[in-house]
């Protein structure tokens, strides 16, 4: 042992390095408590010098070290322990002891650094300053660690370790950071079991900035706390396995967050029931940071943030595996609770089991707009909720399987962008939103113009309460692969529709059954299909739909593949629809389905003009009307609708001319006829000859009335000649003179059939009128007998020819 010159050891330091010899722990503590107060009470016997520690460790002092290295409890170190540069084999573990300078092991190559259970501070510099320390471990914990500098309390930037142990450290600063780590590489880092770090300023509360650990970081039940930045910034770590915030609570303030893993790549993110708090700016800031397996933010995951860029900001993240937010609870009275635009989840994201949101202004609570998930979106049974803006953003969304927005599922929001805003959204799967509570006083409900659906859109038991012209529920333009189902659904609209989906795309069917209620306001109808297209049926069998200022349904333009039912069915409670304003119930202008249409009129209702029900023109079907006679439909044309139209008419009677009824043809364009005269003819003249052709030939489709009144005339000419003939009025004539033989019966039919038919002529002798009164009447009935005749000749040929129809 050689000492340096005038050190003169004392009997601790001599035992000191007796013990280093040997391989034992120099124990000065005893059974003795052990705390920061205690060891300021402890007397001269307990101390060692640090520049005895550090001969020891140079070789200097203990030439032949056992391979435990130099182990000491309960000492007070005198003087800062200086290991800067040092390069050395002989482990330093220092346990209970007080070190009032710290220690310096900067740019030092040491075995094992471990401070356990110490007391270690300094005034004005780091109490433990290892930046550029390589070193097999480095271990604080339990110890309780202060200064008072911007460089840190325990700096280890750019250290190179196998591991570092910091589990049940506390460390403090009110200076800068309590620990610096910034690009430190080690195979596990434990921040865990009660770790406490406060400190101050931008770097952070702990900063891990671009550290790679090839193993996992472990924060659990850590708390970190700055008043002034973050609790924990680890932008750029590179963590190869689990990265455990279990239990972690963290606090901080401004808008870098309270913990930064922003271009972090993690193997593992777990936040088993963390609390984040940041009451001027985010909670979680982790832009493009990239998790290659699971993000668990769930079991009592907490985080209260504050302002526009959002509580949580996972903005462009890559989450290989699941995104696990199921019963979190995240909280923003200024901004978004979650802001995740452009994320990238490869397999599920769930924000189910009680999750909540609760969000302000116009961002949204959570954001999801140009995001990527592969697998489902599952928000059963969350609750988002927002005062002043929507309560979820998707738009541009692209979900590969189904998104689950039901049992319970809340959304509540405030605006003209929706609740739910899911413009240009595309799912691969279903939408499922059956038994969803959406509610918006200022907007829609649900805005999904452009939405994409692959699969069927179901909002089986779901109530949506909007505002607005943009309709309860929004679908104008959106694409549903399969169908769009509202079962037991109630969509509510005080100022515009329950239900827009104008120009949309069904492919599969759109069904509106078991007591769907949707109650509207406005001229765009309580339900707006204007220029949709349903690939299969349109089943509005238990609907009822109500509007007191407009049309029930407005479908101009609609187009339905298979059939258009407007009828019950079944069980069902039967199709029922109010309307009111100054125009029809339903309006189905232009509309066509390429199937049966099936309407029962009986439940049909205008509060304002009651028979006025219907507008037609243009619609086409295919063959006759179902739950409605060829008269009820007929009537309805002429007493229902707001004015005459002949399409209606025309396609009516051609589903029936192609099922073969001639008939209910005729009775159809008749009626059509007659409809025209009273409400589209002015002229008194016109509409006096379509009372003639009318009652004459049935406006040309009857034309046999013409002849029957031909055969009229004739029987009345026949009976007129048989009656005057027999008064005198006919006689036999030989020349000019009279003869007194009157004519007989044949003759006098025969003269009859002279007079009332036109073109035909009967031979009928000498039998001719005479110049009595009698044969006076019979000339002057003859005139007007003959008339007639012509008259009816006429239009019989006319009604033949079809020369007097007009439709």
């Amino acid at each position: 042992m050689v000492a340096e010159p005038g050190l003169t050891l004392t009997p601790t330091e001599q035992a000191l390095i007796e013990h280093v010899a040997a391989g034992e722990v120099l124990d000065l503590a005893g059974a003795d408590p052990i705390d920061e107060a205690a060891m300021r009470t402890w007397g001269s016997e307990r101390y060692v010098r640090a520049r005895v520690i550090r001969d020891i460790l140079r070789g200097r002092l203990a030439p032949d070290p056992d391979p435990h290295g130099l182990r000491l409890r309960g000492a007070v170190i005198s003087g800062r322990i200086d290991l800067e540069d040092l390069t050395t084999a002989v482990n330093l573990d220092l346990e209970a002891c007080l070190l009032d300078e710290g220690l310096c092991a900067s740019g030092a190559h040491l075995s094992d650094l471990m401070l356990t259970a110490c007391c270690v501070t300094h005034p004005t510099e780091p109490a433990v300053d290892a930046a550029g320390l390589v070193a097999r471990g480095v271990g604080l914990a339990e110890s309780v660690i202060t200064a008072n500098t911007e460089r840190g309390a325990v700096t280890l930037s750019y250290a190179k370790l196998l591991g570092l142990v910091c589990s049940g450290a506390r460390i403090t600063n009110p200076a800068g950071p309590a620990l610096v780590a910034g690009h430190l590489q080690a195979d596990d880092v434990g921040l865990d079991d009660g770790f406490e770090a406060s400190g101050t300023g931008t770097a952070g509360a702990v900063s891990l900035y671009g550290v790679q650990i090839t193993s996992r970081l472990s924060c659990s039940s850590a708390r970190l706390a700055n008043v002034s930045g973050p609790g924990l910034k680890a932008d750029n770590a590179r963590i190869g396995h689990e990265a455990w915030f279990d239990a972690f609570e963290g606090q901080g303030a401004g808008e870098l967050g309270v913990m930064r893993l922003s271009g972090a790549k993690i193997g593992s993110l777990i936040c088993f029931g963390a609390r984040l708090i940041n009451r001027t700016g985010p909670a979680l800031v982790a832009e493009a940071m990239n998790v290659e397996g699971h993000a668990h933010l769930t079991e009592g995951f907490f985080a209260k943030g504050s302002g526009e860029i959002g509580t949580l900001r996972l903005i462009n993240a890559r989450i290989g595996g699941e995104l696990l937010c199921s019963g979190a609870r995240l909280v923003n009275d200024s901004g978004p609770a979650l802001y995740a635009d452009g994320i990238h989840v490869a397999t599920v994201a769930r924000f189910d089991d009680g999750f909540k949101a609760t969000g302000s202004g116009k961002r949204g609570t959570v954001r999801l707009p140009v995001a990527d998930i592969v697998g489902d979106l599952i928000c059963c049974g969350a609750r988002l909720a927002n005062d002043s803006g929507p309560a979820l953003i998707a738009d541009r969304l692209q979900v590969g399987g189904d998104v689950w927005l039901n049992q319970e599922f809340h959304a509540s929001g405030r605006g003209d962008q929706g609740a739910l805003q899911l413009f240009g959204a595309r799912i691969g799967g279903q939408l499922n939103a059956s038994r969803a509570r959406l509610r918006n006083k200022t907007g829609p409900a649900l805005s999904g113009d452009y939405l994409q659906v692959m699969n069927d859109l179901k909002l089986e038991r779901t109530r949506a309460s909007g505002s607005g012209g943009k309709g309860a529920v929004h679908l104008n333009g959106a694409r549903i692969g399969g169908q769009l189902i509202c079962a037991r659904t109630a969509l509510r609209n005080k100022s515009g529709p329950a239900l827009r989906a104008e120009m949309a795309n069904i492919e599969q069917g759109f069904r509106l059954l078991d007591d769907f209620t949707a109650y509207g306001d406005g001229e765009l109808g309580a339900i707006c299909l204007v220029g949709a297209r349903v690939g299969g049926q349109v089943d509005c069998s238990g609907a009822s739909l109500r509007n007191h200022s407009g049309p029930a349904l407005m479908a101009q333009d609609l187009h339905v593949g298979l059939l258009l039912l407007l009828a019950g069915t079944g069980a069902s409670t039967g199709f029922r629809a109010t309307g009111g304003g100054h125009g029809v119930v339903l309006d189905l202008t232009n509309a066509s389905v390429d199937g049966p249409l099936i309407y029962d009129p009986s439940l049909i209702t205008n509060v304002r003009n009651p028979d006025l029900f219907l507008r037609l023109e243009g619609l086409t079907y295919i063959g006759p009307p179902q739950r409605t006679d060829v008269q009820e439909w007929l009537s309805l044309l002429r007493e229902a609708t707001p004015a005459y139209a002949a399409q209606p008419y025309q396609h009516f009677a051609t589903v029936h001319r192609a099922s073969g009824h001639d008939r209910e043809v005729r009775t159809i364009l008749m009626a059509q006829r007659r409809d025209q005269l009273d409400r589209v003819v002015t002229s008194r003249s016109e509409r006096t000859w379509g009372r003639v052709t009318g009652l004459t030939l049935g406006y040309g489709y009857q034309p046999w009335r013409a002849l029957i009144g031909l055969l009229g005339t004739v029987a009345s000419a026949i009976v007129l000649s048989l009656i005057l003939g027999m008064h005198g009025a006919l006689a036999h004539v030989s020349g000019t003179a009279a003869s007194s033989g009157s004519c007989s019966s044949l003759d006098q039919v025969g003269f009859g059939l002279n007079v009332s038919l036109p073109l035909v002529k009967v031979a009928t002798g000498t039998c001719a009128v005479t110049n009595t009164i009698a044969g006076q009447a019979l000339t002057t009935a003859g005139w007007l007998l003959q008339v007639l005749a012509w008259a009816f000749t006429t239009l019989f040929v006319a009604g033949f020819t079809s020369a007097v129809r007009k439709t």
